[in-house]
């Protein structure tokens, strides 16, 4: 029904709904990828897409990672 880069962006972002804190989890692009048995490069893109249209946040580095916006 949906498109394949429609899907991950679901998927990703339920994943991100399952241990939103309020924003002080956050989770890498391979984490979301490997729990919902995704292609992490994909993921990765995806997740890229939905932070520039300000739906997720996303840090770098260690301790770094996606959370809702």
């Amino acid at each position: 029904m949906y498109g394949k880069a429609t899907q991950t962006a679901i998927a990703a972002l339920s994943r991100l709904a399952e241990v939103y804190d309020g924003g002080q989890t956050r989770l890498s692009a391979v984490e979301i990828a490997e729990s919902r048995g995704l292609q992490k490069a994909f993921v990765g893109k995806v997740l890229s897409t939905l932070s520039q249209a300000g739906l997720i946040s996303g840090t770098r580095g260690p301790g770094g990672g996606f959370t809702f916006a």
